[in-house]
């Protein structure tokens, strides 16, 4: 994802100083990374009968 962000969002350099700046500079990016890609989700539609997964039978067990 960080490639990503540099590569394709030009997020190279942090502008806002502080530790504070650069969660809120990642929060921002990681929301814009979403949003495109709900946006490339939402234009595809529904997906057809035979794209479906099926459903796992697998289920996880957790423990503490």
């Amino acid at each position: 994802m960080f490639a990503h962000l540099k590569r394709i969002l030009k997020l190279d350099r942090l502008r806002l100083r502080g530790m504070s700046g650069a969660t809120d500079e990642f929060t921002l990016a990681a929301a814009v990374q979403n949003l495109r890609l709900l946006g490339k989700l939402s234009s595809q539609g529904p997906p057809t009968t035979g794209q479906v997964r099926p459903q796992s039978t697998k289920t996880l067990k957790l423990t503490h």
